[in-house]
């Protein structure tokens, strides 16, 4: 099967398109929001045109109040590879979220169960303290802390959860733990940091133009919770806090845009301690997917 990584707004959709069009492929996602129902214009979520394009799976699987994680994920994303390829065709694995991509190729390493005590204690230091919970982190596991933003709570109660349990940094587990992987080839897309940040600055203008507040708000009229999980995430956080009346519109498009880089930046940090087969520089769409092609092609051969 065939891996396409690479940040947020680098273009992968595009190209993930035109390679799955040439070698027969269906894309599964790896967008842990775009898997939300309802979360369309701030997960960027591949239109109707799109789709026609090449059959893609794991999209509009869920509601925005339901929980996920990427052990179901795993499972999930398994039994599309199993049902592409009894199909003949090619399954391709697309998307930024890099915990869900590692968890598809080589599954979930294994982890204490949970402490429900441990948990509302730490609950209760971050209400009491906010942020102290990611310092904490920072200090006993500073590259799982680097992965995770300050405000990414769920995420971080089970980082200190899983030292404070077994005594070894999640970070260590993460890299250290080996499975049996899924016969793959990963490449990376790329581009120069300043493009790609002017693209990432111009997609969040765009979101607003396409009516990002409106879907928002029609989240909410339909009752959907504030606090849901699929709208904890960039974008639909902010736009929460605007609509709180905590942050003007323009406050809130610069604050979206600043996250959604640093968000980039952390992407790829973890996909290059990924043993990617190679890194391809993203200027133009078509020779881009040429050359994954054409890896794809070599490494059969």
């Amino acid at each position: 099967m065939l891996v396409i990584v690479g940040p947020t707004g680098v273009g992968k959709t595009e190209v993930s398109c035109l390679v799955a069009r040439e070698i027969g492929g269906e894309i599964v996602s790896a967008d842990s929001r775009q898997m939300y129902r309802g979360l369309d214009v701030g997960t960027d979520k591949p239109d109707k045109a799109v789709l026609k394009k090449a059959p893609h799976h794991l999209l509009d699987i869920l509601d925005p109040s339901e929980r996920f994680d990427a052990a179901r994920f795993s499972a999930m994303a398994r039994d599309c590879f199993v049902d592409i390829g009894a199909r003949g065709k090619v399954p391709m694995l697309v998307g930024g979220s890099g915990l869900y991509v590692k968890a598809a190729l080589f599954g979930i390493f294994p982890s204490p169960s949970k402490d429900e005590n441990l948990r509302a204690r730490l609950d209760t230091q971050e209400d009491e303290n906010p942020g102290s919970l990611h310092e904490r982190l920072r200090r006993v596991d500073p590259d799982r802390a680097a992965q995770l933003r300050p405000a990414d709570r769920h995420r971080i109660v089970r980082a200190l959860e899983f030292f404070e349990l077994t005594g070894v940094r999640m970070s260590e587990a993460l890299e250290k733990w080996v499975a049996d992987g899924w016969p793959h080839l990963a490449v990376g897309l790329t581009r120069p940091r300043r493009e790609l940040y002017r693209r990432i600055d111009l997609r969040v203008t765009q979101m607003f133009e396409r009516g990002l507040l409106k879907e928002v708000r029609s989240l909410l009229d339909r009752g959907v919770p504030a606090d849901s999980p699929g709208l904890d995430s960039i974008g639909y956080e902010e736009a929460l806090t605007h609509l709180a009346g905590e942050l003007s519109r323009d406050e809130m498009i610069a604050l979206i845009q600043r996250n959604s880089r640093r968000y980039a930046k952390r992407q790829l940090t973890w996909f290059r301690r990924m043993p990617l087969s190679g890194w391809i520089s993203l200027d133009d769409a078509p020779r881009a997917a040429s050359k994954v092609v054409a890896l794809w092609r070599h490494a059969r051969a």
